[in-house]
């Protein structure tokens, strides 16, 4: 049975649930707090009356949270893990970028504290620091293998020449790898606009020569997405070539403005269940007084989760409550995102679907499953 973790969506005919006996679970939060970037310090506050907002809707475990402020640097990250731990924090829920977590593993890991990041970056997972963001892993799988359902099976990658984007050209070759498709070409380009100009030329005719069916992007819409698609976009038309089917592994729907871009109708990019997503944003308004970020979802789902892993701890009567087979038991969690779940080597999985690009709009054309096949 999955371990529904979203409390805050019983109906309210349903029983009450007699809280159990046991001891204060202490969690340590860690976030960007005192950032000098105001944007992160507004997603700091989002992530921490998040995480407020599950431990209070998990009536049967008494979670205390204490938040502690990284100011997103990898140095006061370790400071402020380091004071969590010597607190008394069984559990580090964050910190939020991926050099701030690198940061802290080791002392996590002397401690017996296991950590659940809020980054993505695979690169920092292990079998004591699980990562809940959506990884390039995930989405990479969803879109590719959508895309071989729909036989096009010649697939290249653009990407701009920045850090993250190796790392996504390494997650999408690998699902290319997996779902029997072909790697038709790898491109990539300068973050700017300049040379994006310069570069868009070649870069359509290799894709015309390598017969390529499809493209997926690893651009952001707040970067170079928008320009790249746009240049090539034109070249195809202005040469009567048969455009590919575009494909992104960011957010497109970040942006209702984006959706308008002419040059990303009928593309797909993948977007989690967002089932819960509304009556999670009602509640946190009518609790806090502003909408959440989007990202706060993360801050949720971890609180809610460490609750679901003590609470089936509890009911067993295990002397560990945070093992790793509680981690990772392979039905997973219910989040406000849908269904995910964490693997040995903290990673996790989730049940994403595939949306197409409508005008200034989206919809839905390959559903997220509501459970998972197989561990």
């Amino acid at each position: 049975v999955i371990l529904s973790v979203i409390f805050i969506f019983r109906c309210t005919s349903e029983k009450k649930a007699v809280p159990f006996e046991t001891a204060e679970i202490s969690l340590g939060l860690l976030v960007p707090l005192e950032s000098q970037d105001k944007s992160t310090n507004k997603l700091a506050e989002d992530l921490m009356n998040a995480a407020r907002l599950a431990a209070s809707d998990i009536k049967e475990v008494n979670l205390k949270l204490t938040a502690y402020p990284t100011s997103g640097s990898p140095e006061r990250a370790l400071l402020a893990a380091d004071s969590a731990i010597n607190r008394g924090s069984e559990i580090l829920v964050g910190p939020l970028f991926a050099k701030e977590t690198s940061a802290i593993k080791q002392v996590a890991h002397s401690s017996d504290v296991k950590i659940i990041s809020f980054s993505n970056s695979m690169n920092i997972a292990d079998s004591n620091t699980f990562i809940i963001g959506l990884t390039y892993q995930t989405i990479s799988r969803k879109l590719v293998s959508h895309s071989v359902k729909q036989n096009l099976k010649r697939i290249s990658i653009l990407a701009p020449e920045v850090i993250s984007g190796s790392e996504a050209i390494k997650a999408i070759s690998n699902a290319i790898k997996e779902n029997g498709a072909v790697l038709s070409s790898i491109e990539t380009y300068p973050l700017n606009a300049a040379g994006i100009r310069d570069k868009s030329r070649a870069i359509f005719d290799n894709l015309v020569n390598s017969e390529v069916d499809a493209i997926i992007f690893t651009d952001t819409p707040n970067k170079g997405l928008v320009l790249i698609t746009s240049q090539l976009s034109r070249m195809f038309i202005k040469n009567k070539e048969r455009k590919p089917q575009f494909m992104g592994i960011t957010r497109w729907d970040a942006s209702l403005n984006l959706l308008k871009e002419s040059s990303l109708q009928g593309g797909w990019f993948v977007t989690t269940d967002n089932k819960f997503r509304d009556l999670y944003s009602k509640k946190f308004l009518e609790t806090f007084g502003t909408r959440p970020d989007p990202m706060s979802v993360l801050s949720y789902d971890a609180v809610a989760a460490v609750g679901a892993i003590a609470l089936q701890s509890i009911k067993n009567g295990d002397e560990k409550l945070f093992s790793i087979e509680k981690f990772t038991v392979k039905n997973g969690f219910r989040g406000v995102d849908g269904i995910f779940r964490f693997t040995e080597k903290g990673l996790n999985e989730r049940a994403v679907s595939v949306a197409e690009v409508t005008a200034g709009g989206f919809k839905i054309i390959d559903y997220a499953p509501k459970k998972f096949q197989s561990p």
